[in-house]
């Protein structure tokens, strides 16, 4: 009698330990497929970030507010004005000259975002108010002061700066790194050049 009492026992452990097993076996297989999904889920957001960077970096840069894509290599100076550069990456070269404008003992702020715009950046363009003027063409042409003032919507020629034109008591004076330029407009902007504009009484 005891004998049998001590089998029925080791049965009962032993469907006891197999119902264990194979809930632990199941609880295996339910966090291997939950893995299995979340490590699929974030592979195919890393292929999509890929994909999107290489679309992005490969996308063909619309250059003109119509939309066209002229011959970057022959393009205009109106076009070269109206190219929308989009993003630093498009840009052939980098050039920073500094811009200070002076009016009758004043110094005149340069505004920031010159030349930038919602998804628009051209070739000419300010960041901030320091006077700091970026040039990125999209190929390797020079870009004059005159580009600039276009760009910025204001008069500049060798009279006038603003609404402010050389007369019999006021005259207008161009320094580049602190030497009389008389190039005005048709002044190319180099890296690192210091460029003021003085506007002053004559006597």
């Amino acid at each position: 009698m005891a004998e049998e009492m001590s089998r029925r026992e080791r049965r009962r452990q032993e469907r006891k330990e197999k119902k264990q097993e194979q809930k632990r076996q199941q609880q295996a297989q339910k966090k291997k497929k939950e893995f299995l999904t979340y490590t699929g889920v974030l592979a195919v957001i890393v292929v999509l970030l890929a994909v999107g960077y290489a679309i992005a970096q490969n996308a063909e840069v619309k250059t003109d507010d119509s939309g066209a894509t002229p011959d970057l290599q022959n393009m205009s100076e109106d076009e070269l004005l109206s190219y929308n550069l989009q993003s630093h990456q498009n840009a052939a070269r980098h050039i920073h000259a500094q811009l200070d404008i002076e009016i009758l003992g004043q110094d005149r702020s340069i505004p920031a975002q010159i030349g930038i715009g919602p998804n628009t950046m051209r070739v000419v363009h300010t960041h901030d108010n320091s006077g700091k003027i970026h040039v990125e063409p999209p190929v390797p042409v020079e870009v004059t002061l005159g580009n600039f003032f276009s760009v910025w919507g204001k008069t500049f020629n060798s009279s006038c700066v603003f609404d402010y034109c050389e007369n019999a008591t006021h005259k207008l004076s161009m320094y580049v790194n602190g030497d009389v330029n008389q190039q005005y407009g048709d002044k190319v902007l180099r890296e690192g050049e210091q460029i003021s504009l003085i506007y002053e009484k004559t006597g």
